[in-house]
């Protein structure tokens, strides 16, 4: 009971400290989407060579921040030996926090370095969990990054062309479309105050339903405008900030390391590729109009595996003596793709 309450506490500890970070770090993100796109426009239709000069001027924004990325020092991996010595010395592994350190975030999977060397987030919250728990938050986190972002970029990258297959002008068509990735930037915005006061877990339940509900406003009647505007705007508020929730609602529940930060960004890149590709194949063979329904679809699959995930996550782990069935199939299975490894190479 101990272990579980120091757990607890640790991990809302860090989800006060990482979570307004995490949600500062994608309203960057947005903000970069959202002012691309209008810097590219007045340089386009200005000069000849307005596309080149606006791509000169948005790479050269980056210099900026790759010197300063330069100037910081690199963080330092620890070796196997010293995490040993730190263990020893205190009996346990010491966390992240009592060392200072920051939580893992998605940046940390940026940093190259083996699993190997980075330290597991909580040992305490780590130890509390199971392995099963561990892999079905996994998944369900995932999945639903991967539905998350394939909804995201198929709405920002068709939402044009059915505004005019709707009869809207080509400057109505700009300027929803413009609504949409600004209220998604001020949404991301917004979060870095709201995650401060309410949990992950009620903040990925509002995006969830107020993605679903703004959706199906266009349904009521697609030949509207004002019901269009309203149901871009919405959507890109609901968008805003899935990612980072999602993110830190899994830390809380299991503690996120580096190989689970893996699986969220692969999940988020497979939704990226799939989702726009098959929703291209289904307006070729139909019509743009298909584009509400698929948004439609996977507005309602993330709500139904948000619910699974709070479910998974909030379940209590299981019995000692199914636990050690399970890690026994667990380790054989690491035991088999360690052998194909060391075949390969």
């Amino acid at each position: 009971e101990e272990v579980e309450e120091g757990g607890e506490e640790e991990s809302r500890a860090k989800k006060e400290s990482a979570d307004p970070y995490l949600q500062a770090l994608h309203f960057g993100f947005a903000v970069g989407a959202f002012l691309a796109p209008v810097v590219v426009g007045v340089f386009l239709g200005s000069s000849s060579d307005g596309l080149s000069i606006s791509f000169v001027i948005i790479g050269g924004c980056s210099i900026p921040a790759a010197v300063f990325s330069w100037l910081l020092p690199s963080p330092r991996a620890k070796s196997s030996s010293d995490r040993e010595g730190d263990g020893s010395a205190h009996g346990e592994q010491p966390s992240n926090r009592d060392r200072g350190a920051r939580p893992p975030s998605p940046a940390s999977s940026a940093q190259h370095l083996p699993a190997s060397h980075i330290d597991p987030p909580s040992s305490e919250l780590r130890s509390s969990v199971s392995r099963r728990k561990r892999l079905l938050v996994t998944m369900a986190t995932s999945l639903f990054l991967f539905a998350y972002v394939g909804c995201e970029i198929t709405m920002g990258g068709y939402l044009y062309a059915y505004v005019t297959f709707n009869g809207g002008s080509h400057s109505v068509a700009t300027e929803i479309n413009t609504m949409f990735w600004l209220l998604l930037a001020v949404g991301r915005g917004l979060a870095v105050c709201i995650s401060q006061r309410l949990s992950p877990r009620a903040m990925l339940a509002a995006h969830t339903g107020l993605a679903l509900v703004s959706i199906t406003l266009p349904f009521v009647d697609r030949s509207s405008l004002p019901l269009l505007w309203a149901g871009a705007s919405l959507y890109g508020l609901a968008l805003s900030s899935c990612f980072p929730t999602a993110f830190t609602l899994a830390e809380m529940y299991i503690g996120v390391d580096a190989r689970a930060a893996s699986i969220f960004v692969a999940g988020a890149s497979l939704g990226e590729m799939t989702i726009p590709a098959i929703t291209g194949l289904v307006i070729e063979h139909y019509d743009v109009g298909m584009l509400l329904v698929i948004l439609a679809c996977g507005s309602a699959a993330m709500l139904l595996i948000y619910l699974l995930l709070v479910f998974v996550g909030e379940s209590p782990s299981m019995p000692s003596s199914q636990q050690a069935s399970y890690d026994v199939v667990i380790d054989q299975l690491v035991l088999d793709d360690s052998s194909v490894e060391e075949t390969a190479a």
